[in-house]
């Protein structure tokens, strides 16, 4: 299940932020949002893997795997944006 936080990581993803930008609204950093991307892919894998298994003991047979490509493009959008925010950041520094 996602927690309260990651739920919000989402949806502010969803509506278009960056990483940085979803770090400064919620007042975290860059990192924290980047493992919150991480914990919500394992946990969004743990559970197709737990409907597999299921489907599996039902039928008796081997399931097919679902696709994960359309959840992992959700939660690992390209950041290659993100990365540059930063270094343009530290480059005011």
């Amino acid at each position: 299940m996602l927690t309260e936080k990651e739920v919000e990581v989402l949806k502010l993803q969803k509506a278009g932020l960056t990483q940085l930008e979803i770090a400064k609204k919620l007042g975290i950093s860059q990192p924290a949002v980047s493992n919150f991307y991480k914990n919500i892919a394992r946990k969004i894998k743990e559970a197709e893997e737990l409907l597999v298994l299921n489907a599996e003991l039902e039928t008796g047979s081997k399931a097919k795997r679902p696709e994960q490509a359309s959840l992992r493009d959700f939660i690992q959008e390209d950041h290659s944006k993100d990365k540059k925010e930063v270094k343009n950041d530290s480059d005011k520094e």
